[in-house]
């Protein structure tokens, strides 16, 4: 799948994304999982569909969202904009996302001084906590307790 949007990837592959499906699709694991975590694609403004977008299905799915941010110069502000975003839902019909954290990803071993920074400047602004940082190799500052995360 090409490395796009995901109306636009399934689009250059002649086929459409079925954002009911996406929501139907929930449904078995619900019933058969005493925990389900899901990825999205992309932040909550990146599209769906024509018409649906991740914040759309984070609404209709009513989970607890957890910010999966990558360390590097620009995260502080893409983070507390997605915060913001999730926060005034409220404002188009919906109560606000529920945000269980941020967890801050080293997505490369490139030397980026905005790193060392980063992860207290979010603590520091951010009403959600910030729950961990993962570095580039695998390792991670502190465990997530998860199931708290979805009470």
């Amino acid at each position: 799948m090409a490395p796009l949007a995901p109306h636009l990837a399934a689009r250059t592959e002649g086929h459409t994304v079925n954002t009911q499906l996406l929501r139907d699709g929930l449904i078995p694991w619900r019933e058969a999982c005493d925990f389900l975590l899901v990825e999205g694609a992309g932040g909550l403004m990146s599209p769906l569909s024509d018409e649906d977008y991740n914040l759309d299905l984070a609404l209709d799915v009513g989970f607890p969202l957890v910010v999966v941010a990558p360390n590097n110069l620009g995260v502080i502000n893409d983070t507390l904009q997605t915060l913001v975003t999730a926060s005034v839902t409220g404002s188009v019909g919906h109560d606000p996302l529920q945000v269980g954290g941020v967890i801050l990803n080293d997505v490369s071993e490139e030397a980026d001084l905005s790193r060392e920074s980063n992860a207290a400047e979010i603590a520091a602004r951010s009403t959600p906590p910030l729950l961990a940082c993962v570095s580039h190799n695998g390792g991670i500052d502190s465990e997530v307790d998860w199931e708290s995360l979805a009470d």
